[in-house]
């Protein structure tokens, strides 16, 4: 079964509850659900820190080793402003 890690992040500018850390999770395991994913806490990467600069998240450098040492196959994340959304890279 495929492994599929979570990526949520805090936006400081839009503090609205449909962009809450809980909310984003829901989403992201409901998508990993309908796809057959496997999820796991262990794999739920959660920045709450501002920063403007990838290199300031912690989360998502955490993300980045984590796939370099193949804890799992694929991210799920909302659309983000910290990952640039193309036609290779579908958002929920």
């Amino acid at each position: 079964m495929t492994k599929a890690a979570i990526y949520v992040r805090v936006s400081t500018t839009k503090e609205s509850q449909k962009d809450s850390p809980e909310h984003q999770i829901a989403a992201c395991k409901h998508y990993a659900e309908d796809m057959g994913w496997e999820t796991d806490e262990e794999m739920i990467y959660e920045d709450r820190e501002s920063g403007t600069n990838i290199t300031d998240r912690q989360a998502i450098q955490q993300v980045i080793r984590d796939a370099r040492r193949g804890a799992f196959q694929v991210i799920i994340l909302r659309r983000s402003p910290v990952l640039p959304a193309t036609s290779e890279t579908p958002s929920i």
